[in-house]
């Protein structure tokens, strides 16, 4: 889970009262979460979009915010299924509110099994605590469609680690070919970019065995 940035302007469709996941609001929700899911960064499509209330809907405490923009999250189908819908004591990190980082308050990393892990950074933070608590149930509950999640997360560690490989085969070779190193550096900074599949897990995987952050954007 990452930080994002939602555009102040509710989409018009929602003013109407009807319905939370008209094309306007998937288009913004698409933009302004980099085309990913806000659960598990598994990357989306327009015609994929899974409108997630934040508070949820069900609660008679949150039914006022049904058609309300800061409450609306794009998730993927599996994960907006497989979130618990009850709203635990003390709440959860929100990724668009400007103040609350997820990033800082959320230790999100790959075991050495490659398997997603989450927890707070402050162990007094309830609001973290409660986020990787759900992060945890997402990834790793025995389901079908949790075990297809790591399996996908796994898969594109792998990837990113033979790009690296290619890299420095290529960084090693004498004479450099430095059109090939310009190329795998550009792909490589495209993987590990924000708008890449699963962005925090892998990241915080790499850094564990070199300081990659100079393929961060």
């Amino acid at each position: 889970m990452i930080n994002a940035e939602r555009s102040p302007d509710p989409p018009k469709s929602l003013a109407k009262l009807r319905s939370w996941n008209e094309g306007d609001v998937l288009e913004k929700l698409y933009a302004d979460f980099l085309g990913k899911c806000y659960l598990t960064e598994e990357v989306l499509t327009l015609g994929n979009i899974s409108v997630d209330h934040f508070r949820p809907k069900g609660d008679p405490s949150f039914t006022h915010l049904t058609y309300e923009w800061n409450n609306l999250y794009p998730t993927s189908r599996n994960a907006n299924e497989r979130r618990p819908k009850k709203w635990p004591d003390g709440g959860l990190l929100d990724p668009a509110s400007p103040d609350e980082d997820i990033e800082e308050r959320l230790h999100q990393w790959l075991d050495d099994d490659c398997q997603p892990k989450f927890a707070a950074t402050d162990s007094d933070d309830l609001q973290a605590v409660n986020t990787a608590f759900q992060l945890d149930h997402i990834h790793n509950a025995r389901h079908p469609k949790a075990a297809d999640l790591r399996d996908a997360i796994r898969a594109y560690y792998i990837k990113v680690l033979e790009k690296l490989h290619e890299l420095r085969d290529a960084l090693d070779s004498n004479p450099q070919p430095l059109a090939d190193i310009t190329r795998l550096k550009t792909e490589l900074c495209d993987m590990l970019s924000r708008r890449a599949p699963f962005t925090a897990l892998i990241r915080s995987k790499l850094m564990e065995r070199w300081p990659y952050s100079e393929y961060f954007d």
